[in-house]
């Protein structure tokens, strides 16, 4: 009698083992425990017959289902149709795992019960290993009909994913305005064509300086074309950037979608001057004038600024001027009044004065005040200069206001009589181009006074009178020499009213 446990072969009626101790059981014995094992065998094959067609109809249930769900799908809009594919994948996932559980939850006793005979714990006989055999089979035209179940499931799966319908973009035109203006917003414009049978989402990742800035989701129909705009986002110091563009989850780059933008400076327009041309005008000869302004831009942006022209307050015109950055640009205003005097230019807050003139030269002698007539006094006047005189009287505790003004001209003389008694300071100026409106000469001017005062009296007798007069000489030394006088500025000297 053999020993199945360690193969020793014993006397024929013994008991026990005499090697390892193991109780020997006899033929009949053996015999009932071979007849219950199969019995338990054929029992437990029936249930893993079982087990595998609920498998069978359940995994074909979720195949069913799948391609329903693809079919819907396809005439479904583009949310819903990524839902049905995430819900497909889910189902897959489901069927797998079932697999992968049902195989290590029913394989496993059949596992274990083979190792328990193959220690001889459960199994004194020899013949159980033909009922081993058995369940050992059944396991594997199982395990063979689950793979072959799951292998046609996988491949369904990979044929009918072959033929969904399914988006396909093709991506051109990608651009960044190649100058922006600090502080405007950045943006991407990109044409995408879907050439696909089905709705798509394309994803965008934006990089500046390789670091990744923006991220967007762009939604295009089947067979359709668009372009997008992307605003980025962020503050951008002027200077320059590289740009690209990443595709997909995985936000690959594509070197075609690359290149580079500026960052400017915004444009800042001033004033740089204001010039007059000419700045004293003669009424008689022209009325107008030219204002020259130099515009320049200090930033590295184009930009326009609005000239505003005014006189004396009125506004007399506006001009816009565009100017590119780091540039600059003269503008002429032609300016034309219709009177003479003192006017005053602005444009944007920056000013020049000019002055209009009536240059009319007065005639020898001529008397352009006097406020000193009812006397017997007689005053002289002699021009020895290239250049016309203009003498004045004024009292000396009021030299503002002139009492007397006489014209004389160049290498000429001029007397005044009839002058009252009294004490008079001499004021003169001399040059050319006398301006009749505000009095003066404007060329050559030179102003000054005489340190003594004038004084005049006059003494009566009995059948005549004896008066003073006074004779001024302008270019020569003759009465005036030794006269001291003194240079006057042109704001101190009296003003000759009309």
């Amino acid at each position: 009698m053999r020993c199945i446990k360690c193969g020793v072969q014993n006397v024929e009626f013994a008991k026990f083992c005499y090697q390892c101790g193991t109780i020997l059981q006899s033929d009949l014995e053996k015999e009932k425990h071979l007849e219950k094992t199969e019995a338990e065998s054929e029992e437990l094959v029936g249930k893993h017959d079982k087990y595998f067609f609920l498998l069978s109809i359940f995994g074909g249930s979720f195949l069913v289902l799948a391609v329903l769900l693809v079919s819907v799908s396809v005439a479904a809009t583009d949310p819903i149709f990524f839902i049905v594919l995430r819900v497909l994948a889910l189902l897959i996932l489901v069927y797998v795992i079932v697999i992968a559980v049902f195989f290590v939850l029913k394989m496993w006793p059949l596992i274990k019960k083979e190792k328990s005979r193959a220690t001889g714990e459960d199994a004194p006989y020899e013949a159980d290993t033909i009922n081993n055999a058995l369940l050992v089979s059944a396991a594997k035209k199982h395990l063979k009909f689950g793979g072959a179940v799951f292998a046609a499931v996988i491949i369904s799966i990979l044929i009918l994913t072959a033929l969904l319908p399914r988006a396909q973009f093709d991506l051109k035109n990608v651009s960044v305005q190649e100058k922006i203006v600090y502080g405007d917003k950045i943006i991407v414009f990109a044409d995408i064509e879907n050439f696909g049978r089905a709705s798509g989402y394309l994803d965008f990742t934006v990089f500046i300086d390789n670091v990744e800035v923006q991220y967007e989701k762009v939604l295009l129909g089947a067979k359709s074309r668009k372009t997008v705009e992307i605003a980025l986002a962020g503050d951008y110091q002027p200077g320059f950037y590289q740009y690209s563009l990443g595709l997909g989850a995985l936000k690959t780059i594509n070197h075609n979608n690359t290149g580079q933008f500026r960052v400017l400076t915004p444009a800042e327009l001033i004033i740089n001057s204001l010039v007059l041309s000419p700045k004293q005008i003669d009424i008689n000869l022209a009325n107008d004038t030219t204002a020259k302004v130099e515009v320049a831009n200090l930033g590295e942006a184009g930009g326009v600024i609005t000239l505003v022209f005014n006189v004396d307050g009125m506004i007399k015109q506006s001009e816009e001027i565009f100017l590119e950055g780091k540039s600059k640009k003269n503008v002429d205003f032609p300016l034309s009044v219709d009177a003479p005097g003192l006017y005053k230019l602005a444009v944007n807050g920056i000013s020049e004065v000019f002055e209009v003139f009536k240059i009319e030269r007065p005639s020898n002698g001529k008397i352009m005040i006097n406020k000193l007539s009812g006397g017997n006094g007689l005053l002289k006047v002699s021009n020895n200069y290239d250049v016309d005189v203009v003498f004045i009287f004024v009292k000396p505790n009021d030299p503002s206001d002139a009492l007397l003004a006489v014209y004389v001209h160049a290498n000429s003389s001029a007397t005044v009589r009839g002058l009252r008694d009294g004490n008079y300071l001499g004021y003169y100026s001399t040059g050319l181009d006398w301006d009749s409106h505000s009095k003066r000469f404007t060329s050559r001017a030179d102003h000054g006074r005489y340190e003594d005062q004038f004084d005049y009296w006059t003494i009566h007798g009995a059948t005549d009178y004896t008066y003073r007069t006074w004779t001024v000489t302008f270019g020569m030394l003759g009465e005036d020499e030794g006269v001291v006088t003194y240079d006057v500025d042109p704001q101190g000297f009296p003003q000759i009213a009309d």
